[in-house]
């Protein structure tokens, strides 16, 4: 093979290596990452799993509104939000973007305190709520479920992408 060939090969694949990334810049978004990196820090949580929870849950969307009810970038249910609210006894609305991610973050680790350091049953948890999740286990029946498999993998291509943004 030429130095030609070569030079051009690695031409390509710097080009296709590029492309890539700028593909999933596009496709992960990475918003807020000032109220995302102090709200993790605060409630001893990794930031790219906010950031892959927000994807999944609003997509970056903060006026995002499910199905359910579930209102904001981490799609908290009017009752768990003002629930939250008044557990970690923050003032104003649990509707903000800061009090948003705030109270979701808080809910991770809320739920960390519960089901310990499994992942999958902390995100089926927040997805699902913890008496599902509680009574699946009594039952024997639980099974990871795609939400938290999604956000997962969402974290380590957030990680990938946004290396050091949120650290």
């Amino acid at each position: 093979m030429t130095v030609g060939r070569i030079f051009t090969l690695l031409t390509v694949l710097l080009i296709i290596f590029i492309s890539l990334f700028l593909i999933g810049y596009r496709i992960f978004p990475l918003k807020y990452t000032y109220e995302i990196s102090k709200s993790a820090r605060e409630n001893s949580v990794d930031p790219y799993l906010i950031a892959a929870m927000i994807k999944q849950e609003s997509n970056y969307d903060k006026k995002a509104v499910s199905y359910a009810g579930a209102f904001g970038l981490m799609q908290l249910m009017p009752d768990t939000g003002n629930w939250l609210r008044n557990l970690a006894g923050i003032s104003g609305s649990w509707m903000t973007v800061e009090n948003n991610i705030f109270l979701g973050s808080y809910y991770v680790n809320y739920l960390r305190e519960m089901f310990g350091e499994d992942e999958a049953l902390i995100l089926t948890a927040y997805s699902r709520g913890p008496g599902i999740v509680n009574k699946m286990l009594e039952d024997n029946e639980f099974i990871e479920n795609t939400y938290s498999k999604r956000v997962k993998l969402f974290r380590e291509i957030y990680r990938i992408l946004y290396a050091g943004y949120l650290d």
